[in-house]
């Protein structure tokens, strides 16, 4: 969930990862805002959030626009 995504944004460890799934995480629009907007995640490829129907229609564009 959000609580999840919030730590892994703000986590020193993630600056060389380049492919994060988190399916079925229930995410909102705050936690997936955080992991587009933190510099760790700057060289992420892919973040999978398929199955999170809590998102706006606005956040799925900001993903779709940056990860394809």
């Amino acid at each position: 969930g959000d609580k999840g995504a919030l730590a892994l944004a703000e986590s020193p460890h993630l600056w060389n990862l380049i492919d994060l799934d988190l399916m079925h995480a229930e995410l909102t629009d705050r936690g997936a805002a955080a992991l587009l907007d933190s510099p760790v995640t700057t060289n992420l490829e892919h973040l999978g959030l398929l199955g999170d129907q809590s998102l706006s229609p606005e956040m799925r564009a900001r993903v779709r626009e940056r990860f394809g």
